[in-house]
């Protein structure tokens, strides 16, 4: 604990050691799990969504399939029609025609007859020119019918071909929109893979270096840690060599040195004054364990709850404070120190802001079981010193009996 000076156990120090150090282990693996999870997750997602990618392409193929048959069924109905209707068209007026010509030649035929009639003795030269004028007349009106008939199917038969263009053409045209629309969506999937193939290495890249980075704030984590609990060690070594070492003399020596007055104490205390205003000043929870120690040095390795314990130090927090984002309770000192290097909870490993706030509730349950601890200390002194009063009587009265005269 930073910022106290206490009794520290070696014993102690290094059961952190070993803990922090299979902490530290644990965490790794966790790490090392995650990451392999997500990127367990990340495959079976590419490949769905890849295996997506490919039934929306199959059946975009066959909704364009269905609708280039349906396109070109309706285009060959049409034509038909319009073959229909020429046709039909080519009858109505091939029967008019001839229905003309039918018309034309009764007519011939009663023009002539009515020529008979105004004729009373008609010659024979004039009835073989009319007979003659008859016979080019009908023969004109054929002809006419005949040349006319010509037209109308050398008409029907352009028409037929300029229909069979068209169709043609509208097919051509059918084919290759089809073809261009399947090489759009060829070209869609193409891209919408390789974007999903780039995705799929971003995602795998920033799985790893976010697995670095956590990596690299444990292991600075770590080695701050066990810096911190190896200069630990090392201090109660010292203090316990030094307790060996040091006579009861020079115990002796330094109270009456610091019981003697004068200008040495006066120079003394002054330094010392400017020393405490060095120091940063003690949180209330930090006296209050002082006292306990004062009153009980065994309490040195007293287990308190692990929610009193800070996460860095895994020691008593001395001044508690709380994590406004995360509502996590953190030592004022560890946290601080770990807000210097990263912005990350380091329980949650989350972004969060390095609001914090004092946990009072916190707070107030540690006093509340550093003075009942002293209130027990205080109890456990006094048996012992009536216990040790008690051992004695014994003995003075014996003495008083070798001193009573007789």
């Amino acid at each position: 604990m930073s910022g106290v000076n206490l009794t520290l156990d070696p014993r102690q120090i290094r059961a952190q050691l070993s803990r922090e150090q299979s902490r530290h282990e644990t965490n790794e693996r966790i790490l090392q799990k995650q990451a392999r999870a997500d990127f367990a997750r990340e495959a079976p997602a590419h490949e769905e969504y890849e295996k997506t990618l490919h039934a929306q392409q199959r059946l975009d193929f066959q909704r364009e399939a269905s609708n280039f048959e349906e396109r070109e069924r309706v285009l060959r109905s049409q034509y038909r029609l319009n073959f229909q209707r020429e046709a039909a068209r080519h009858e109505e007026v091939e029967k008019m025609l001839r229905l003309q010509a039918r018309l034309n030649l009764q007519r011939e035929a009663a023009r002539k007859s009515d020529f008979d009639t105004e004729l009373d003795n008609p010659g024979t030269i004039q009835l073989a020119k009319i007979e003659l004028t008859n016979e080019q007349r009908k023969q004109h009106i054929n002809d006419q019918l005949t040349q006319m008939l010509a037209e109308e199917v050398q008409c029907t038969e352009q028409r037929k071909k300029e229909l069979n263009n068209q169709l043609e053409i509208a097919m051509s045209e059918l084919i290759s929109m089809n073809e261009q629309r399947k090489k759009y969506l060829l070209d869609t999937v193409a891209k919408q893979l390789q974007l999903a193939t780039l995705h799929h290495s971003q995602r795998k890249e920033e799985i790893s270096s976010q697995l670095t980075e956590l990596l690299q704030l444990e292991n600075d984590r770590h080695q701050q840690k066990i810096t911190e609990l190896n200069n630990q060690l090392t201090l109660a070594q010292n203090q316990v060599v030094a307790n060996v070492v040091e006579p009861p003399v020079a115990q002796l020596a330094q109270a009456i040195f610091r019981a003697a007055g004068g200008s040495s104490s006066r120079t003394s205390s002054s330094s010392s004054s400017n020393q405490q205003h060095q120091q940063p000043q003690k949180t209330i929870i930090e006296k209050e364990y002082e006292k306990l120690l004062t009153l009980d040095p065994e309490m040195a390795n007293y287990e308190f709850p692990a929610s009193f314990l800070c996460l860095f130090s895994e020691s008593l927090m001395l001044d508690p404070v709380l994590v406004v984002d995360s509502g996590n309770t953190y030592d004022r000192t560890g946290i601080e120190t770990w807000f210097k290097k990263s912005d990350k909870d380091p329980s949650t490993m989350v972004r969060v802001n390095k609001e914090l706030v004092a946990n009072n509730n916190l707070r107030g349950q540690i006093l509340d079981l550093l003075q009942k601890l002293q209130t027990e200390a205080v109890a456990r002194k006094e048996s012992s010193a009536g216990s040790d009063v008690v051992s004695e009587e014994p003995a003075v009265e014996q003495r008083r009996k070798r001193h009573r005269p007789e």
